[in-house]
């Protein structure tokens, strides 16, 4: 225990050091002018027809406490939520190990900046409270305690509804701990996939969840988002090796034809994490299993059938790597035993460092709208939003010159955007 909670200091220490900066983007929309964010009066009224319901009430309780105004402390609390999902990693992976010092190896996840997205974005703590949610079921199911994990899921479900697909995870957790020894007694998996189903439920009663379903299918080709959805895949798992090729608003080439190489390769990674999980399953490789199947789980809603506006996206990548560490613990600690300690020892402590250096780096790009949109507008050769958005941030700054060579880039990528040339003309009428 003590161990997890060293993970989660730290966790929050490292995030701490990056809350400054206004609110942006997506954080006008949830929040700020989202009705049933507003207060808990506001939220039962809506409660019936809001997205999100469970993230929405951590919002009404700000707004209630007198935090709508401040941009930071709302990321605090996404912070100390993403320090409690640390705590839970750690506590699960020492339980997987039985050995409490592997729960260390929780730091990896927590203090990777790919988690900058979820955290830094106050609209984005949908993906932050679901992971944490998700790891907690998982955990409680491995210590066969399934009226608990179902409970938990279906608050990750209703803090974010492509956690119902943790189901999978949770319900191959009851099926494989007591086969391999992990947990006195296997748990059962049927409450776990009845809350799933009460959560699905949920889903479909919402009217305005059908209204974005219908959107998604039916406002973009449907085959084309899916070929760039699922090529997208080995692009996000590289992210995780390159965080300087992180960004708030990915501009990558991806392709539109199931002929890429990209796209079966994507496919190549759908297939090796099922095949793999089967296979785990058959040998009773808890961590494997768990692992394999949390990566599905949080790869599969968002980057296969259902169309979506941005084919990459950052926030379903933070359980994803969740996913990878649990299955790469017991190698890991198998392979521990041919090495000396103190080598481990220091390895971790550089990957650690590491990453909380890059993280820092990451965090303060988010305190500058200006440093923000550079940084995703350099890295975007597909998408002319990010370029938008840093002519936006310039005329803001007072830097009209410097914001229209920044909507001249956007219309250098499509010249029918008519945001770009709209912010064009006024920034050219503003300077004169």
């Amino acid at each position: 225990m003590r161990n997890a909670l060293a993970v989660g200091l730290l966790t929050l220490i490292v995030w701490m050091c990056v809350l400054d900066g206004p609110y942006r983007f997506d954080d006008h929309l949830v929040p700020l002018s989202d009705p049933a964010s507003q207060s808990l009066a506001a939220l039962g009224d809506h409660l019936t027809f809001t997205l999100r319901p469970l993230t929405k009430l951590t919002y009404a309780l700000e707004a209630s406490v007198g935090l709508a105004d401040s941009a930071p402390a709302r990321r605090a609390v996404s912070a100390a939520i993403h320090a409690v999902g640390a705590v839970l990693l750690a506590l699960l992976l020492a339980h997987i190990a039985d050995d409490e010092r592997w729960g260390l190896l929780a730091l990896v996840w927590a203090l990777h900046p790919v988690h900058a997205e979820a955290l830094l974005a106050v609209s984005g703590r949908s993906a932050a409270l679901s992971a944490a949610l998700v790891l907690a079921a998982l955990l409680a199911q491995l210590r066969a305690r399934p009226l608990l994990a179902a409970s938990l899921l279906l608050a990750a479900a209703l803090a974010r509804e492509t956690a119902i697909a943790a189901a999978l995870p949770v319900a191959l957790a009851a099926a494989t701990s007591d086969r391999a020894g992990v947990g006195a007694r296997r748990g059962c998996p049927w409450p776990p996939l009845l809350a799933t189903l009460a959560a699905a439920l949920w889903v479909v009663s919402v009217p305005r969840y059908r209204e974005l379903a219908e959107f998604s299918f039916l406002g973009r080709p449907w085959a084309d988002s899916v070929v760039a959805q699922v090529a997208a895949i080995p692009q996000g798992l590289a992210l995780y090796l390159r965080p300087d090729l992180l960004s708030a608003d990915h501009g990558t080439a991806l392709p539109v034809t199931i002929a890429s190489p990209g796209f079966w390769l994507g496919v190549g990674c759908l297939a090796a994490a099922s095949a793999g999980t089967v296979l785990a399953v058959r040998r009773g490789a808890v961590a494997v299993t768990i692992g394999l199947a949390v990566w599905l789980a949080a790869i599969v809603p968002t980057q296969t059938l259902v169309p979506k506006l941005d084919p990459l996206t950052e926030r379903p990548l933070g359980l994803a790597l969740a996913g990878i560490v649990i299955a790469a613990v017991c190698p890991l600690v198998a392979a521990s035993r041919a090495i000396r300690a103190q080598t481990v020892l220091a390895a971790g402590s550089a990957l650690v460092f590491m990453l909380a250096t890059a993280t820092v780096a990451r965090g303060r790009l988010y305190a500058s709208d200006v440093a923000l949109w550079a940084d995703a507008a350099r890295k975007s050769v597909t998408n002319p939003r990010p370029h938008v958005n840093l002519g936006v941030a310039l005329v803001t700054a007072g830097q009209p010159e410097a914001a229209r060579d920044a909507f001249r880039a956007a219309l250098r990528i499509d010249p029918l955007d008519i945001q770009a040339e709209r912010a064009l003309a006024y920034a050219s009428r503003e300077d004169r």
